[in-house]
């Protein structure tokens, strides 16, 4: 799905969904979630950055995605999102993007002069499709609540947006994509559905079932990338050699694809 502009784009692309896509689920389309780490407005401040960002490149490689789910910050950015990605290899490319994004700056909401750090929080999971799964309707708690986000004639006055939360295992889907109550439901169900097929074949995803709406933990552990404006200007992956020093491009959604493809070369050479 990325922009193939010349033979050797294609040649290249070729190349990489031959020797870097090869687990199960690379090929599929796959849900992003953003949620706001330690550091109060200023996470979520640094959250909507962070979400521009993937929003920027998912733009600039053709990938349709769509919001779920959205939380506003008090004070302004927010506290958490929940976003679907279609296009193929979309959770080939992204589910790198796992872990506590880290941004080291001088406060624009006080503290003048004295550097701040901030926390965001990523995590991906593939949508499995045609998943035979069947839920009990009575295993279900199912709520509505007025949409949160901001804009559109119905959101905060009428009740589209959808909770549904699977008793047995404490997962809860939310769903305000569109102006439908029935539709977003319908959507909600099939985001559960998928979820709860994950933890079922796969170790890999069990941790989502003890996690907060699929978001892992968003504090100091599993940091791996620092975004750092002050002092100095830096982008450094705490996996890889990869750096540049244009946060700000890189927050625009360039040198994303460099740094991703670099983390899989070395997974995948790891792994033989």
């Amino acid at each position: 799905m990325l922009n193939i502009t010349s033979k050797l784009d294609l040649f290249l692309h070729t190349w990489q969904i031959n020797n870097l896509f090869t687990a199960k689920y690379d090929i599929n389309n796959c849900m992003l979630y953003v949620i706001a780490g330690a550091g109060g407005t200023e996470a979520c401040d640094w959250a909507k950055q962070i979400l521009q960002m993937y929003y920027n490149w998912l733009k600039d490689n053709n990938y349709k995605y769509s919001l779920i789910d959205i939380q506003e910050g008090d004070v302004t950015g927010i506290k958490s999102a929940c976003v679907l990605i279609e296009g193929d290899y979309s959770y080939g490319y992204l589910k790198n993007e796992r872990g506590n994004h880290r941004l080291q700056r001088v406060s624009p909401y006080g503290g003048k002069d004295k550097r701040h750090t901030s926390f965001c929080g990523v995590e991906v999971e593939p949508i499995i499709v045609n998943s035979q799964l069947t839920i009990n309707p009575k295993d279900l708690i199912i709520d509505t609540f007025r949409s949160g986000g901001k804009g559109g004639q119905n959101v905060n006055k009428v009740e589209t947006a959808i909770r549904i939360t699977h008793i047995p295992t404490g997962i809860a889907v939310k769903c305000q994509e569109t102006r439908s109550q029935h539709e977003n439901k319908q959507r909600a169900l099939k985001l559960l559905t998928s979820r709860l097929q994950l933890i079922k074949d796969n170790d890999e995803f069990t941790e989502l079932q003890s996690t907060k709406e699929g978001v892992l933990d968003t504090g100091f552990g599993s940091r791996i990338r620092t975004y750092s404006i002050h002092p100095y200007t830096l982008v450094k992956d705490d996996r890889t050699e990869c750096q540049t020093s244009d946060v700000y491009g890189f927050l625009e959604g360039k040198y994303l694809t460099e740094f991703i493809l670099e983390n899989l070369k070395i997974k995948t050479q790891n792994s033989k």
